[in-house]
């Protein structure tokens, strides 16, 4: 739920506190993207998701850097940045998305996952 803080001009303000719902509705037109890696970091008052689509076949020049230091530089291909107070439901919502995914094609490959990478 979200509060209403303003609404358009010359109407009436909502009275104190109301609360609705808010409804997504899918469009053709919203931007996607994909991501095959994800890292998350935080600021005072935020928590910031980059992601980035690691490339299947490197160049040899980023094959040889990523060999001779251990790291694959990659700038983000997106950023998403959230209050703090969204991420306990995000949680929820992807460990339910997740069990559902899991439930029609089978278990997810847990692997992928990097618990140092923060």
């Amino acid at each position: 739920m979200a509060t209403v803080k303003s609404i358009k001009s010359g109407t009436k303000p909502p009275p104190s506190g109301l609360r609705v719902n808010i409804a997504l509705q899918p469009s053709v037109d919203a931007q996607v993207f994909y991501s095959n890696f994800l890292e998350v970091a935080h600021g005072p008052h935020d928590l910031t998701i980059y992601g980035v689509r690691v490339p299947a076949k490197l160049r040899h020049s980023d094959m040889a850097a990523a060999v001779e230091t251990g790291e694959m530089q990659l700038e983000p291909d997106f950023q998403i940045v959230i209050s703090p107070t969204l991420a306990p439901g995000l949680i929820r919502a992807l460990q339910a998305q997740v069990e559902l995914w899991e439930k029609e094609f089978g278990k997810a490959n847990k692997e992928g996952g990097d618990e140092d990478n923060k």
